[in-house]
């Protein structure tokens, strides 16, 4: 399967999570350049989880935070939403 990879301009992690809504667990000051998945994101890149099974490999992401809807304990900043799918 192609890894999912969204790139946008470069924005602050706490203005996209202003703009989501979202509750910032971390560092807010991180340019975030685009979205793609736990394995494949780069460090300037938010990664996203639907799962609990897939917590474990974020020990192993490069992603410089994680969107998700409850906070996790990990090492990353985190965006915490109602709904990552939407």
């Amino acid at each position: 399967m192609p890894a999912l990879h969204l790139i946008m301009s470069a924005m602050i992690l706490s203005e996209l999570a202003e703009r989501l809504g979202a509750e910032l667990i971390g560092d807010g000051g991180q340019a975030i350049t685009g979205v793609n998945t736990i394995a494949d994101a780069a460090p300037q890149q938010l990664c996203f989880i639907l799962s609990d099974k897939y917590v474990h490999e974020l020990a192993y992401s490069r992603a410089a935070a994680l969107l998700t809807q409850k906070r996790l304990n990990c090492a990353m900043a985190q965006l915490v939403v109602e709904d990552v799918q939407q």
